[in-house]
């Protein structure tokens, strides 16, 4: 599969114990259990592929990678992927606070939007804070790596 071509890549590129540093959405998120379709991280336009905290470990340590961080918060996106995605999920709507964000026409977002966005970003940062040690928060944050002893028995067309 593509992440596993990759990753292969990556991994010849590296220097010995070289890190790779990875952070996507979590698709065992506890927004993504809630708000479903809804969920911001499904965007379906930057993300094809969808990682759990255990499934990019088991990725990165078939491919000869040491897992040495693995953590479900970030302080830039988590609480507004959980905001946007409980806004969305209330709502029946499209991610439109996040949309307006991007365009350069901000008056489409009804203000309904913006107050429950408003309205939710506290409960949503103490949420999401509060699972900083748990698996469930919005991200994945990775760092792995590179397995010299591992790679010793070749990958990918890898040194020996």
């Amino acid at each position: 599969t593509a992440p596993e071509l990759y990753i292969d890549r990556i991994r010849d590129i590296l220097k010995e114990e070289g890190k790779l540093i990875i952070e996507v959405p979590n698709f065992d998120s506890w927004t993504k259990r809630i708000t479903g379709k809804y969920w911001l991280g499904l965007d379906i336009d930057y993300h094809i592929y969808f990682f759990t905290p255990e499934s990019i470990s088991r990725l990165l340590e078939k491919h000869h990678f040491k897992v040495k961080t693995v953590r479900t918060f970030s302080l830039e996106y988590s609480t507004f992927i959980s905001a946007q995605s409980l806004v969305s999920w209330i709502t029946k709507t499209d991610h439109l606070f996040f949309g307006s964000l991007q365009s350069e026409d901000p008056g489409r977002m009804p203000l309904v939007h913006l107050f429950l966005f408003i309205l939710l970003t506290p409960f949503c940062f103490l949420v999401n804070l509060f699972l900083y040690f748990s698996k469930k928060g919005e991200v994945i944050f990775t760092v792995a790596e590179k397995d010299v002893q591992q790679g010793a028995e070749g990958v990918g067309g890898g040194r020996t």
